[in-house]
């Protein structure tokens, strides 16, 4: 009977110790599955999460022995059944300096491919942390010996603004979409106003957005917005002249800017003028659009802000080089473009022909 007794109670202790120590699992495994049962807290592959597993196996100074004691020595699934492998499968990156090997997916430097590196951080809200956890706080190597730097190579690496949107500068395309056409509302006239239109040259970024200092500053990647801010902060985007002060705005829903210094809202200007952001056709900013009679067939009297025919002040000539020498000439080209709205009326008067 005592012998009975003892056994039994040998069994309790050991059952108690084993539940303790199933206890202490669940705990201590930092959410696949396994049948019924789940040893890893919620948000385990949430990369966003506290719980996510990579910051678990940081704080074990990159010991991998506990997951290969569940998940196998090739972490193919080992006693839980389960592969890290459904995720984690070799690439095509360069192998990793470390006994750990090269475990990201298929297609992770492939531009086209679902497993796209810049797709899975677009996912993760473009938070770079966990990459740098593994690659280096400089993104030069860091644990895995693998540097982002070769293949980002401009300043700041990955973190450099044409990372995400821009290519020879900062703007779009390409946009945070990837999309390249200037229909695209991402895309719009970004390259028209920085380099390619008779604005350009004037128009700097900061004209219509608040652009941020470094690459986490506040209100960058940390906001939910799915674009960026149009916030006229500009002089060219305020600049009063006379007795008219614009009230620049931007229209999400249409697309159109109203009520900007820069498209025609100053004395003799078309103060109504709206231009649609991401349109092709190239009459947006045509010579005219801004100031003048965009009706009229002769472009000297398209191009001649409102004169007193038309309830302006303009005089009434249209040898727009005659007065304003060393911004246009007689054809009606710019000799220098800096001087095109930039806040400043540049007037030299003489007699028409000298």
């Amino acid at each position: 009977m005592r012998k009975n007794m003892f056994i039994g109670a040998s069994l309790g202790i050991i059952l108690l110790l084993f539940v303790s120590s199933c206890t202490n699992l669940k705990e201590d495994l930092p959410t696949p599955q396994n049948g019924t049962v789940q040893v890893h807290p919620k948000g385990w592959t949430n990369s966003m999460s506290p719980n996510f597993h990579l910051n678990a196996i940081e704080k074990s100074g990159w010991d991998l022995l506990a997951c290969r004691k569940c998940h196998g020595a090739q972490y193919t699934g080992g006693i839980v059944n389960v592969s890290c492998m459904k995720c984690h499968v070799p690439s095509d990156l360069p192998t990793a300096g470390t006994s750990t090997g090269n475990i990201h997916p298929v297609g992770w430097t492939d531009s086209t491919s679902v497993n796209f590196h810049g797709k899975w951080i677009g996912d993760a809200g473009w938070n770079m942390s966990s990459c740098q956890k593994c690659h280096g706080k400089d993104y030069a190597g860091g644990i895995t010996n693998v540097a982002c730097t070769q293949c980002h190579t401009k300043s700041g690496g990955p973190e450099n603004c044409t990372t995400c949107h821009g290519g020879e500068n900062i703007a779009p395309p390409k946009d945070l979409s990837g999309n390249m056409s200037a229909n695209s509302p991402g895309v719009g006239a970004h390259q028209a106003h920085l380099v390619e239109g008779e604005i350009s040259s004037v128009i700097s970024c900061t004209e219509c957005h608040a652009v941020p200092e470094s690459f986490s500053s506040a209100g960058h990647i940390d906001s939910a917005r799915t674009g960026a801010l149009v916030a006229f902060n500009g002089t060219l985007a305020t600049t009063p002249t006379g007795d008219i002060v614009p009230k620049p705005a931007f229209n999400s829903s249409t697309l159109r800017c109203q009520n900007t210094y820069c498209h025609g809202n100053f004395t003799n200007g078309n103060t109504t003028n709206a231009p649609l952001w991401n349109d092709t056709s190239g009459t947006q900013a045509a010579c005219g659009t801004c100031h003048g009679d965009i009706t009229q067939s002769d472009p000297a009297l398209r191009a001649r802000p409102k004169s007193s025919a038309n309830g302006g002040t303009h005089p009434q000539s249209t040898a727009c080089w005659a007065c304003h020498r060393g911004v246009i000439d007689k054809d009606l080209n710019f000799i220098d473009k800096s001087k095109h709205i930039n806040g400043v009326i540049d007037v030299v008067h003489t007699k028409d022909g000298e």
